[in-house]
């Protein structure tokens, strides 16, 4: 009885080490840390420059990933409207 305890707690323990080890869903930005010539020369990315907000706060430059475009919505006519 003692044996069986012990396998399921081990194997509880190990599911969750296996949970937390997986890298956060943030960090998997290829453009996060990089300097500014890399993050110039990868496409997928863009260089943002440092500013001031509102209330004072600094801001350093970073690298970002490029936003993703939205895809237009069809335009609808004006007959489409009056119904």
């Amino acid at each position: 009885m003692k044996t069986k305890i012990i396998f399921i707690i081990t194997i509880l323990i190990s599911v969750c080490f296996l949970i937390f080890s997986l890298p956060a869903k943030e960090a998997a930005s290829e453009c996060k840390g990089l300097i500014q010539t890399e993050c110039e020369a990868n496409s997928n990315c863009v260089w943002v420059k440092g500013y001031t907000t509102k209330k004072g706060t600094k801001v350093k430059s970073y690298c970002r990933s490029k936003p993703k475009k939205k895809e237009k919505e069809p335009e609808k006519t004006k007959e489409k409207e009056k119904k």
